[in-house]
């Protein structure tokens, strides 16, 4: 940018010199023609030449070429005009530079042409000979697509539909846009108005993607044409595994602004929306009884008010982000289940066979626990035979922390066997991909896609597997009975989900329960420490564990305010302060009933802070439960008084050099080895067991050294902090195995299924060449030129397939050397 800045003003220059004749500003006459005498006073703007010709040679040049824009020197500088003015002829229906004798002149000599580089009016002709053609099938013979069959007065080009529809995919603009933009390179000042063809261009659109739609799915091959179509054939679709994401949209609404008359669908349910009418006639109320899920709840509450339909629903293969046949619907009273099942059975139709069906939706918790009563109450064209098959519902990763624990047990991606790393959120990809053309409703390459997923699967594949063997190598050595046990336990329950769930994790009720057990235990046998008439030791360390909550909730409230709160945002901040404030003062008071001792911590924290003069706030206030006395009275300095004192202590203390000390008696203790066995506990280390480290998530969080050294599966003498007693296995340990060998699990699934994936690529592609290849010569009793252009598409498809499948497997050549065949084998 600095070298260019140094150039700018030549830039400049040399732009304002294109505003004249340029390099030909001394040429006196044309030089288009053989000794042509009239003076160049004509230039292309689209042309790669910027000479200038004369009227005649201009149009001459430009036969082929009708839809160049024309500039002509007037008086000093280039004004526009138009091929039209010059007296260029377009004749249809013959060669180029050929003479029809019987020409025939669009209606009212006014024919408009919609290209890319703008809006055109043009002089065309069609042929009106004995054996001429309809105007509309001569314009198609120039790539130029007719606005209507019968008497057209515009067209657009093939390459304007195809440039339309790749824009309008990548960037999302709108048909809308994409109209006010050719207007304005046609005519950017106002002066001159373009002439109004934005419904025309949206329905040349319409008919031009249908079209591309049913070339592309080989339908024109069929000897039937497309009478050929039935629902789903011009999808695109695998046959290989089904894991199905159900999901909608409430942004691609549509207005009620036309009728199935007026403007009817072309698909008819051949690809991926279903067959509308068929839909409309199955739907019927339904409404869920789940309370939290506002997208079914509100159904039939949501303003409907001129508008067709509210959203789309979807079905979508969730392993390859594609929408699956006849499985996109509109709604029309929110997010029904009848919508949702109709689109569900829809798509199943196509792919009978299956053996197993992993289907998430993000209120699958509900949807799935009538699912088949349903069904049995619609038409039976929809049924679909899951008495033989292995049907799984899940939730979708994102969507699964908004529901309860029992949910996110049950119905986690995570934790199910045969999924590996799959989400459930191929819909929401897909929504933000088509939200920004919701306007127009008011790509990575597979094999770069697989390769790119597999190079970041396998190492994290190795990771888990060997985090898993090395806990479950700790373990066993003290708890191998126990281990077999857990391992039996989830082995039934992927099995049969409807076992005991293995990973069920104990509510954060049961230390409450546990103290209130506990003290009816002491009452029963005549032991009663309390010395309070209402709050006993256990109704004290409860509260204060609420109280410490409401702390962080004060905190997080404080701040959220902002620097522009209203007043009554403060108001109410203060009115929780204050709540609080009163709460610990008065079960500080009670406190010291049963830790008299807390009195001393207490000043002795005020004294060491910064300002004691300053009264603390209700979120600062440390309540001193017994295990934070407990910690900070590991190290204590009884004899060390006053405030600078009990700073230089703090420090010391800070500073103290575990490693360092631990390394100096290592030789005598004869524990050299003791580096591996407990490495340095950072500082990162210190988490709980559900906690996660920044960066991770559920399905990739990495088991710390502390779950791996000798030891941890050894109950001491506080062992119920980790270990339970009794008949019970060690809960927290289950859990805490059962997640790591179903994380380890799932990584080698995901590679399996990758591996799976690029074979199916392959065979795929393989096929469909080979289907292309029959389609050429599949249709009979065309003309010569028809046929030709049948099998010379046909031809290229196949061929293009073929690259493809040659490029992939030219990607994936390294896969091999990635894998660890000792690494593949799932943990026991």
């Amino acid at each position: 940018m600095s070298t260019w800045l140094l150039e700018r003003d030549s830039f400049l220059v040399g732009l304002l010199r294109l505003d004249g004749r340029g390099d030909y500003i001394l040429q006196g006459t044309c030089r288009g023609g053989i000794e042509c005498p009239f003076p160049p006073l004509y230039q292309c703007k689209d042309c790669f030449t910027t000479e200038l010709y004369c009227k005649h040679c201009t149009v001459e040049k430009h036969r082929e070429n009708p839809l160049h824009r024309i500039e002509y020197w007037n008086d000093g500088y280039f004004s526009h005009t138009t091929l039209k003015i010059l007296g260029l002829r377009i004749q249809l229906g013959h060669a180029c530079r050929e003479c029809c004798y019987n020409p025939s002149t669009a209606f009212h000599d006014d024919f408009v042409v919609l290209d890319i580089n703008g809006v055109h009016e043009v002089a065309l002709d069609f042929c009106a000979c004995q054996l001429a053609q309809s105007h509309a099938v001569q314009l198609l013979h120039t790539r130029w697509y007719p606005s209507t069959t019968i008497a057209p007065k515009s067209a657009a080009t093939f390459h304007l539909l195809h440039h339309f529809h790749i824009l309008s995919c990548e960037s999302k603009a709108s048909a809308f846009e994409y109209w006010q933009s050719l207007a304005r390179l046609t005519n950017n000042t106002g002066v001159s108005p373009t002439k109004d063809r934005y419904v025309v261009l949206l329905r040349m659109i319409k008919q031009w993607q249908n079209l591309t739609l049913l070339k592309q799915s080989g339908l024109g091959h069929d000897p039937a044409g497309v009478h050929a179509a039935t629902p789903g054939t011009c999808a695109v679709f695998w046959k290989f595994a089904l894991f199905l994401a159900i999901d909608a949209n409430f942004r691609l609404v549509r207005k009620n602004v036309s009728s199935d008359e007026v403007d009817p669908g072309l698909s008819q349910g051949w690809s991926y929306f279903v067959e509308e009418r068929g839909f409309k006639s199955f739907l019927n109320d339904a409404k869920s009884t789940c309370a939290r899920h506002s997208a079914v709840n509100l159904a039939d509450t949501k303003n409907v008010r001129g508008l067709a339909a509210t959203g789309v629903g979807t079905v979508d293969c969730t392993r390859h982000n594609l929408k699956r046949p006849c499985a996109v619907g509109n709604l029309q009273k929110g997010e029904r289940y009848v919508n949702m099942d109709y689109l569900l059975f829809s798509t199943l139709q196509h792919t009978p066979d299956i053996v197993v069906l992993n289907t998430s939706y993000d209120v699958a918790c509900q949807w799935s626990k009538h699912i088949w009563t349903h069904m049995s109450c619609y038409p039976s064209t929809v049924h679909f035979d899951y008495t033989d098959k292995k049907v799984v519902f899940l939730i979708p990763k994102f969507h699964l922390p908004a529901h309860i624990a029992a949910c996110q047990i049950g119905f986690s991606f995570n934790l199910v066997k045969g999924v590996g790393r799959t989400d459930g959120e191929a819909p929401e990809r897909g929504w933000a991909n088509i939200n920004p053309v919701a306007t127009s409703t008011h790509k990575m390459g597979p094999g770069s896609h697989l390769l790119r997923r597999i190079k970041i699967t396998i190492p994290e594949r190795d990771l888990h597997v060997q985090d898993f063997e090395d806990f479950n190598q700790t373990l066993s050595h003290k708890r191998l009975n126990e281990v077999n046990t857990w391992k039996s336990a989830i082995e039934r329950w992927e099995e049969d989900r409807s076992q005991p769930n293995p990973f069920e994790i104990k509510s954060k009720h049961k230390p409450y329960v546990f103290l209130s057990q506990k003290e009816a235990s002491d009452l029963e046998c005549g032991i009663n420490v309390s010395l309070h008439s209402d709050i006993s030791p256990s109704i004290l360390i409860s509260s204060g564990i609420d109280y410490e909550d409401q702390q962080c909730c004060l905190r997080h409230d404080h701040s959220a305010l902002g620097v522009h709160a209203t007043d009554l945002q403060l108001v109410k901040f203060q009115e929780h302060s204050n709540t609080l404030q009163r709460k610990i003062s008065q079960w500080c008071t009670i406190q010291l009933l049963y830790l008299p001792s807390i009195a001393r911590v207490r000043t002795s924290d005020i004294e060491s802070s910064i300002d004691s003069t300053q009264e603390e706030k209700p979120a600062d206030i440390k309540l001193w439960l017994p295990s934070q006395i407990r910690r900070e009275m590991l190290l204590p300095c009884n004899d060390i008084h006053g405030q600078r004192a009990n700073t230089r202590a703090g420090v010391i203390i800070k500073n103290i050099k575990i490693n360092n000390t631990l390394s100096a008696l290592a030789p005598s203790l004869a524990r050299c080895t003791w580096t591996t066995e407990l490495p340095k506990l950072e500082e990162g280390d210190i988490r709980g067991m559900g906690d996660s480290a920044f960066g991770e998530s559920s399905g990739n969080r990495t088991l710390l050294w502390i779950w791996k050294v000798q030891g941890v599966a050894t109950a001491g003498m506080e062992g119920e902090a980790v270990l339970s007693k009794g008949e019970q296995s060690p809960l927290s340990l289950r859990v805490k195995w059962c997640r790591s060998r179903a994380r380890a699990n799932r990584w080698v699934e995901e590679v399996e299924l990758l591996l799976e994936e690029m074979r199916c690529v392959s065979a795929f592609l393989a096929w469909h060449a080979a289907w292309w290849d029959e389609q050429a010569t599949r249709r009979v009793g065309l003309d010569d030129a028809s046929l030709e252009g049948i099998r010379g598409y046909a031809k290229h498809q196949a061929a293009l397939r073929r690259s493809m499948r040659d490029v992939f497997l030219t990607k994936w050549s390294i896969v091999p050397a990635l894998l660890h065949p000792e690494a593949t084998a799932a943990p026991v």
